[in-house]
This record gives C-alpha cells, sequence and structure tokens, in this order.
C-alpha cells in the first residue's frame, strides 16, 4: 500500500508541475514579450457548455478586432488557457460578470511573432503558483507515507 501511494503522488506531483510550469512560463512570455493594442470588441456572450453537466457549465466568448502593423485581425482568446487549447468553464453568475465587465474598448495581448495570435486577460499567476506548490505537497506527502 506504501508503493501504492508513493506513486499515485509521484503522479500527481509530476502533472502538477507540467501544467503549473507549462502556465507559469506562458504568463511571463506573454507579460514580458507580447505587444498591447487596443481591441473593439465585436460580440460577448456567455455560452452553455453542451459537454459539462456541472455548475461551472458556461463559458465567455467573446470575439474582438485588434489592429498590428497595420493590419486588421480578428481574436476570440479570453483566458490563457485557451491559447494551449484549454477550456475555462465557470459558473453562470461568474461568466456573466466577466461579461458585462467587458467595454467596448479593450486592450489585448498580441504575439508579435504570430500576430493572429492575441489573448484578453493575462492574470493570475498566483494559481499556476499553487499548482506547482500542490505538487510538491503531494510529493511529500507520498514521501512521508513511504518511509
Amino acid at each position: 500500500m506504501k508503493v501504492f501511494i508513493l506513486i499515485f503522488s509521484i503522479v500527481i506531483a509530476l502533472v502538477c508541475f507540467w501544467a503549473g510550469f507549462k502556465m507559469i512560463a506562458l504568463y511571463v512570455k506573454v507579460k514580458k514579450s507580447w505587444v498591447t493594442p487596443e481591441a473593439s470588441v465585436l460580440s460577448k456572450k456567455v455560452e452553455k457548455l453542451v459537454r459539462s453537466s456541472s455548475r461551472a457549465s458556461h463559458a465567455v466568448r467573446v470575439e474582438y478586432q485588434y489592429e498590428y502593423q497595420s493590419k486588421k485581425y480578428t481574436g476570440n482568446k479570453v483566458y490563457l488557457a485557451e491559447l494551449l487549447n484549454g477550456q475555462v468553464d465557470q459558473m453562470e453568475a461568474d461568466a456573466q460578470k466577466v461579461v458585462d465587465k467587458l467595454p467596448e474598448k479593450i486592450t489585448v495581448y498580441v504575439n508579435p511573432e504570430n500576430p493572429e495570435q492575441s489573448v484578453i486577460y493575462c492574470s493570475g499567476i498566483g494559481w499556476y503558483v499553487l499548482i506547482v506548490v500542490m505538487g510538491f505537497v503531494s510529493l511529500l506527502v507520498g514521501i512521508a507515507k513511504f518511509i
């Protein structure tokens, strides 16, 4: 049983380290090297996700247009996780608050190496650090149970 707990905690720790460090690296890259032009919001809404039956079964959908180096682009990524093909599921009320707070003109983060890649929000590194910390906790619990 001790070996199972150790292996399980190592697997959890590895997943936490991989996801946490990947998101931290993306956050730092976006904050340091992406440009921030102004964008116009074309549409915004809360969408119910068909695949989810949980209370957090809604997503913020925003379409915006921005100009970079005299060329117009359209984007729809709201959160950093979406840059990695992830999805941010929220409760309907929380998603609606995000939509309601979005003005018609916003600042977006744009990848200067690929201007078609953009995102609205790049904040909250604390959650990514917490994921890494949880990986350390998992690893420590596994080692403590094994010893």
